[in-house]
């Protein structure tokens, strides 16, 4: 198996079958070879090496594996401000720490931004898909993968996978309803645009495939009670079409006839035709079409859509992945060295070439191999010295407030009317408290109060305050218009106009420091 081939292997693993193509990823996949092994799987210590068995009948020769596992991901949708990618990344840490039904110590997440959107200020947003996973569920596939003999690259959840397939397929914008099928396993979601609406996950009493009819009704009214349970939600859906995949293509014909009955939505079995290419024998052809919409999560996962560029792989197993890459590098450097050798003793008793100048030739290539030998482990050196670095510097800067979003959040929401003359930074126990002092000039006094709402409303919803509170409750003064012969000194807290109203506050805005690791 090659190592830096640019094909990879797309691995789906479920309780009843493993399914595995040998693809060059891209937005027009082609594939090279495919394989499938049956279940169910008793003992999941038993899958490497029938996976292992399947590779090597089926002619795979790439080593990096793109792998989609039997676990239970929560995907979110959210928005936060255009910030460079660290500083994004640590809003991202603490959107996944926040209310998980996963313990934060067994978290492992990634995530990818999908869109971007402006509002009416003019502020842009980034749209981010985030996926978190529980790191020991996702570590124990992983080393099935491993012991098969590949090298785990990324792992994608099922639902991310087949987000990506079905940008595939032609069928128009506007949300699918994906119906997936394999044997006792159903799930069902509706996806639009790289955003995941609703996922269900249902067990079936029986397979479906072996029991007629009566069972494809079944099926299709467990999907339509999965949509009426998904528009009781969000009335304002409508969903024209439905994507069957997972099963072959004759055993989804009988759900797509059930599904079809009632004539007003349109459904459809997974087929990309063209968008994905087959190198195999012409005899392969009509096989792998009636297989084709089986292999729908690992076409996803070949895809190269954002929704498939998420990766959850575990750290410790990205360490073990790089030590690999080096230990191969090192490898074909020997190798190539060895060649080298032979090459040289070849033509000099080949083509007569004296002894002196085959050795001289000979040291010079060794010595250029040791060179780089001392390259690499130098370079495997400061690599890990910049990696010490990076963590100090995170260290330091994940647990401060993040001060320039801050500054800007107080002068995005602070509108024209309204004046800052204090600015005061404590210290507690608690981290860092910041005092504002200010005040709202505005033609009567329901108009001070509501610039003044805007502003707190605004700062409440930032995601770099931890609290908004008033010090002391507002103070309303209005001043009338009077004859003035002579220049009055200004009020401390600032000019008012008269005739007008004036709104003073003290807010104290608790800044928030990014949890550490």
């Amino acid at each position: 198996m090659r190592l830096f081939s640019p094909r990879i292997v797309a691995v789906e693993i479920t309780p009843d079958r493993v399914n595995m193509i040998e693809v060059d990823p891209g937005r027009r996949p082609t594939v090279h070879a495919w394989a499938t092994v049956e279940g169910p799987f008793a003992d999941p210590s038993a899958i490497a090496p029938r996976i292992q068995a399947a590779l090597k009948e089926s002619g795979f020769t790439a080593r990096r594996a793109y792998l989609a596992p039997p676990v239970t991901v929560e995907h979110r949708h959210v928005s936060f401000p255009s910030v460079p990618r660290r500083e994004l990344r640590r809003l991202v840490e603490r959107e996944a720490r926040r209310d998980s039904t996963i313990p934060r110590e067994e978290q492992t997440f990634d995530f990818a931004v999908v869109g971007e959107t402006i509002e009416r200020s003019g502020a842009r947003k980034k749209e981010i898909l985030l996926a978190i996973a529980p790191e020991p569920e996702v570590e124990r596939y992983v080393r099935i993968i491993e012991e098969a003999g590949l090298i785990p690259w990324r792992v994608t959840s099922r639902p991310l996978a087949l987000m990506a397939a079905i940008a595939l397929q032609e069928g128009g914008g506007g949300p699918v309803v994906v119906a997936y099928l394999q044997g006792t396993y159903l799930q069902v979601m509706v996806a639009e645009e790289g955003v995941l609406h609703f996922s269900r996950e249902i067990t079936l009493a029986a397979d479906v495939a072996a029991e007629g009819a009566e069972s494809w009704e079944a099926v299709s009214t467990e999907i339509h009670r999965s949509l009426l349970y998904f528009f009781e939600q969000s009335p304002r859906w409508r969903v024209g079409r439905i994507l069957l995949t997972g099963g072959g293509a004759e055993n989804l014909r009988g759900l797509q006839e059930a599904l079809s009955k009632d004539g007003r939505t349109r459904v459809e079995i997974f087929d990309p035709k063209d968008r994905v290419e087959l190198r195999a024998p012409t005899e392969a052809g009509a096989r792998w079409r009636a297989v084709l919409p089986s292999f729908a999560v690992p076409l996803g996962l070949a895809s190269g859509q954002p929704e498939a560029g998420i990766n959850l792989l575990p750290r410790q197993v990205e360490e073990r992945k790089w030590e690999a890459i080096r230990r191969a590098t090192i490898g074909a450097i020997g190798t190539a060295a060895v060649l080298i050798g032979a090459v040289t003793l070849y033509s000099f008793f080949g083509e007569e070439l004296s002894l002196r100048r085959a050795l001289e030739a000979q040291v010079t290539r060794w010595r250029t191999l040791e060179q780089q030998l001392r390259d690499l482990e130098q370079a495997e050196r400061e690599r890990q010295m910049h990696r010490a670095r990076l963590g100090l510097l995170e260290g330091r800067l994940m647990g401060e407030p993040l001060w320039s979003g801050v500054l800007r959040e107080i002068s995005v929401h602070a509108a024209a009317d309204l004046l800052l003359h204090t600015m005061k930074l404590e210290t507690n126990a608690g981290g860092y408290r910041l005092v504002l002092g200010g005040q709202v000039i505005a033609r009567s006094p329901s108009d001070a109060h509501v610039a003044f709402n805007r502003f707190y409303e605004g700062l409440q919803r930032s995601p770099f305050l931890a609290t908004v509170a008033l010090v002391q409750p507002l103070q309303v003064s209005r001043l009338m218009p009077q004859p003035a012969p002579a220049a009055a000194p200004a009020p401390a807290s600032g000019p008012v106009p008269d005739g007008k109203s004036r709104l003073e506050f003290t807010l104290a805005l608790a800044l928030t420091a990014v949890a550490r690791r």
